[in-house]
């Protein structure tokens, strides 16, 4: 029988997990981490469900961190657009 102690965690969650964090504490590149976040979680799901790892959270977590941080980022993309377009008032 397998519990989920016998399991091994699959390590594309990990990956996803790390890159989604990373990708929040980076404004800019961080976009570059958050999409490789999102697509290494969602591979790691793929590859938890056909090897019958564990890792689900981690791919979960790296899926949302991933997501989260695209929006902030563009959030701070179009503030900055709005800002240079707007100049400076006096």
């Amino acid at each position: 029988m397998d519990t989920a102690a016998n399991k091994k965690t699959n390590t594309k969650a990990a990956v996803g997990l790390t890159a989604g964090i990373i990708s929040l504490l980076i404004p800019g590149l961080g976009i570059v981490f958050a999409v490789t976040a999102i697509v290494f979680s969602i591979l790691g799901r793929k590859e938890m469900n056909r090897l019958a790892e564990s890792g689900h959270g981690l791919a979960t977590a790296g899926l949302v961190c991933g997501i989260a941080a695209i929006v902030i980022n563009v959030f701070l993309v179009l503030i900055g657009v709005f800002n240079l377009y707007m100049g400076p008032t006096l």
